[in-house]
């Protein structure tokens, strides 16, 4: 834009602006500033023009200070949000591959478990062996459990169908928890 020069009056004082400013929006800023100054003549009637031009000029001061002062607090409270957002980020990415690791193990236990049970099993040319789903405990196999409960310290079969029975649980609440944030 090119610059203009403009007279403004402000309570009988005329100027001349120079300015690279729209017409319209010196002559409304000369008129808040006139409207400012009267009103502070108003209020005491003894000040000067040129006191209650001051008051106003230190009034508009005041208040690009605070508003400054707002704005540099808002732009730190967004900074603030913004590593938030990026570590909650982080974290699930984290999460999403934890995931990913847990069930490339729960399926390469699972195909160990499946071998060792076929490999325990006899062989019959009359029915092939398949693969079995680790069996989900009953009220009563847990009573048995407790009963013939393991040495400590030695990993049963049935504690491995337990964990892993649980670990499915686990990934399948992950999954759709993390399908609902992607949606999201």
């Amino acid at each position: 834009m090119e610059k203009s020069k403009l007279k403004i009056s402000i309570c009988g004082y005329d100027f001349s602006v120079v300015t690279d400013e729209d017409r319209q929006y010196m002559l409304s800023i000369a008129n808040r500033v006139e409207r400012k100054v009267n009103k502070m003549l108003e209020n005491n009637g003894r000040l000067s023009t040129a006191s209650a031009a001051l008051f106003a000029a230190m009034d508009y001061c005041d208040q690009v200070q605070k508003a400054s002062g707002d704005e540099d607090n808002l732009r730190s409270q967004i900074k603030d949000y913004l590593e938030e957002s990026g570590n909650a980020r982080k974290q699930l990415e984290e999460s999403k591959k934890e995931i990913d690791r847990l069930k490339r193990e729960i399926t390469a236990l699972r195909r160990r478990l499946a071998a060792e049970e076929v490999s325990k099993a006899p062989a019959s040319d009359a029915e092939p062996a398949t693969e079995k789903a680790p069996a989900v405990p009953t009220k009563k196999k847990n009573k048995e459990k407790k009963e013939n409960a393991p040495i400590p310290g030695f990993f049963s079969e049935d504690a491995f169908a337990e964990s892993a029975d649980a670990t499915a649980e686990i990934l399948s609440f992950f999954e759709q928890k993390s399908f609902e944030d992607e949606d999201e």
